[in-house]
């Protein structure tokens, strides 16, 4: 069963651009009355990602190594792993952040890339997960850095 005016719309959409294709459904939801009281309508907020409250990353490495988040020291116990300590370390002295190529090449020197890039992926998950704010470690503009704050 197809419904004709679906197909036309579909028609009509695949020649627009992104602009054209956003315009259209502005235009289709006003005119399709969006103020409806049927609820299934809802309002969301969106946060901007410089309005959010950036937790707080310190750490010393002169000994043993103590980390803290939000003036919380992380246990022990946070880390399952040794790489993902080695890798917030390694951020840190790099604040330009680093490549998963250059991360790979020092790390594990004789992986292949796929496992390279397995091995970059599954580290920075537990280093996320120990630090508890994935926001403080983020990929962008291809590196790997630790959020300025």
């Amino acid at each position: 069963m197809t419904n004709p005016e679906f197909e036309t719309a579909v028609t009509e959409g695949r020649g627009d651009t992104f602009t054209q294709a956003i315009q259209r459904a502005l235009q289709l939801g006003s005119a399709s009355g969006s103020a409806r009281d049927d609820g299934c309508t809802q309002r969301v907020t969106v946060e901007p990602w410089s309005d959010r409250r950036v937790p707080h990353l310190s750490a010393r490495a002169l000994g043993p190594l103590e980390v803290w988040v939000d003036g919380e020291l992380l246990t022990p116990a946070s880390w399952r792993f040794s790489r993902p300590r080695e890798l917030l370390v390694y951020l840190l002295t790099h604040a330009g952040g680093r490549s998963r190529n250059e991360i790979g090449l020092d790390f594990w020197p004789d992986a292949s890339i796929a496992q390279v890039k397995n091995n970059v992926h599954v580290t920075l998950h537990h280093l996320r997960k120990a630090i508890k704010h994935a926001d403080l470690v983020r990929f962008e503009s291809g590196r790997v850095r630790c959020r300025e704050v």
